[in-house]
């Protein structure tokens, strides 16, 4: 028996073999094809206080560091409340959750957010087997984030009382 993360993620899978992937949606080098795999990154959009960004198809080895390029550029560009969209995610693995993680510690040491929507069962097994799913802050919807965090990112500063003085 495969004990390996690699081994588990086939098994949680049916046996998936990653293989090359691309990347759509822009002029990002480095994102080719050779296998047919593709993912994208749909345009961004503004609700409420998040900018959201959908992605689709599979995150694996080959398409993970483009995804994360892509959305670390988001960040850096100030974007303060991110909500990563995974429900159009049909596969993905250690690589992929590894480069989540990376976009959520840039984001929180930006002094910012991520969320991340996800609904497909390939996704959440694979966030359930590592144990992310809270940390990561999953949701099912778009609409529960907005729900539970509707302002963040949003600060108040209070100025004090003239009588305290």
């Amino acid at each position: 028996m495969d004990y390996s993360v690699r081994g588990l993620l086939e098994a949680l899978s049916g046996g998936y073999s990653p293989g090359d992937a691309e990347v759509d949606g822009g002029d990002q080098p480095g994102a080719t094809a050779r296998g047919g795999r593709m993912i994208s990154l749909l345009d961004p959009y503004v609700d409420g206080a998040h900018t959201v960004v959908g992605v689709t198809g599979e995150i694996d080895v080959a398409s993970a560091p483009a995804l994360r390029d892509r959305l670390l550029g988001l960040l850096n560009r100030g974007t303060c409340s991110l909500v990563v969209d995974l429900r159009g995610v049909t596969f993905m693995d250690s690589t992929g959750v590894g480069s989540l993680l990376r976009i959520h510690h840039r984001q929180s040491l930006l002094g910012g957010s991520v969320h991340f929507v996800a609904d497909q069962h390939a996704v959440l097994r694979v966030l359930d087997l590592m144990q992310l799913r809270k940390r990561l802050h999953v949701a099912p919807t778009v609409a529960d984030i907005a729900v539970c965090c509707p302002s963040v990112g949003v600060v108040e500063v209070q100025q004090p009382h003239a009588a305290s003085r």
